[in-house]
């Protein structure tokens, strides 16, 4: 008796933990109105803190600072390539909406054409972001050869390479012309 098994075992994904963008506070604007903001719930938190234990007057002054951060400053966004733009992740949401509303009324021909439309218009802008920054990389590393600053050339030359393997096993390549030894 033989007998095919599938089995598939359950992978928890792991969630990005939320980062706070810290870099923003160099932006003037950004660091004056956080300045604020800490200073408003401080003192709104002074009578507070004085009549609660230690732990609780901790607690909620962690929660404050934590609040404020969030609304101020805000997080980082979490990108898998450099490469992607900002427009493009919030086209990529709008398109993670839509394909969650077609979960739910998988009929309507409305959700499924605005969806293509989306990925169309994703893909077109993504390519576009890439071949930009692909540009910009190459650029830099032109500069960097230019300037004879090896350390960043061989960095940029490293992260524009990633994902390709070079295969050398053919050994080297000979032009038209070239005399042989």
């Amino acid at each position: 008796m033989l007998a095919n098994f599938k089995v598939r075992f359950n992978v928890q994904k792991r969630t990005h933990t939320k980062k706070l963008d810290i870099e923003k506070l160099h932006i003037p604007e950004v660091k004056e109105r956080y300045e604020i903001e800490i200073k408003n719930s401080f003192e709104a938190l002074c009578s507070i803190i004085e009549e609660a234990s230690l732990d609780e007057a901790l607690d909620t002054v962690n929660h404050a600072i934590r609040k404020t951060a969030e609304d101020v400053i805000g997080f980082k966004i979490y990108r898998r390539e450099p490469w992607i733009s900002d427009e493009v992740l919030n086209l990529a949401d709008q398109r993670r909406t839509i394909k969650a509303k077609m979960s739910i009324n998988r009929q309507d021909q409305d959700l499924k054409q605005k969806n293509t439309q989306l990925k169309n218009v994703i893909n077109n802008k993504a390519e576009e972001c890439h071949e930009e920054w692909f540009n910009k990389q190459c650029y830099e590393a032109e500069v960097a050869s230019h300037k004879n600053d090896m350390r960043s050339l061989f960095q940029k030359v490293k992260t524009l390479k990633k994902g390709i393997k070079l295969n050398n096993k053919c050994g080297s390549i000979r032009e038209k012309g070239m005399a042989t030894y």
